[in-house]
């Protein structure tokens, strides 16, 4: 039983790797540098799981992205909004759940800044609502 999941779960990750296309990597990858060099931030978010993944990749981006001999070089500004507990829960508390990640954005988000959103079903309504809301939605060029 053991081994037949085994084999199932490398299966399914060995076609998923081969689903990756590259020239979308390499968007999201000049897009991160780009949002580095002219000093934008990156949020990433997402709930249980993927707030894990979400708090790590910040955490990633911001210590390994500058070498260790160059004091010179720009680093990522990378946040995870999975990281304050008692701001999450006082905004889920006195607003709603649905808002802990738009009611964060609204203190820091800027013209040009990066939003990485992890979710593993997709359907997250604090996700999407934040995706969606209208206050985010920037006019093109910014």
């Amino acid at each position: 039983m053991i081994r037949k999941y085994y084999e199932s779960y490398i299966n399914n990750l060995k076609s998923a790797l081969d689903e990756i296309d590259f020239i979308v990597v390499e968007r999201i990858i000049k897009t991160l540098f780009d949002a580095r060099e002219r000093d934008k931030q990156v949020f990433v978010i997402g709930n249980g799981g993927s707030a894990t993944t979400a708090y790590h990749l910040a955490c990633d981006l911001a210590k390994w992205s500058k070498s260790r001999d160059d004091e010179t070089s720009k680093r990522f500004r990378a946040i995870s909004l999975t990281e304050n507990v008692a701001r999450m829960t006082a905004i889920s508390n006195d607003l709603a759940y649905e808002d802990i990640f738009v009611e964060q954005l609204k203190n820091y988000l800027n013209a040009g800044d990066i939003l990485i959103a992890i979710s593993a079903s997709g359907n997250s309504p604090n996700i999407i609502r934040l995706c969606y809301f209208p206050v985010y939605r920037l006019p093109p060029g910014q």
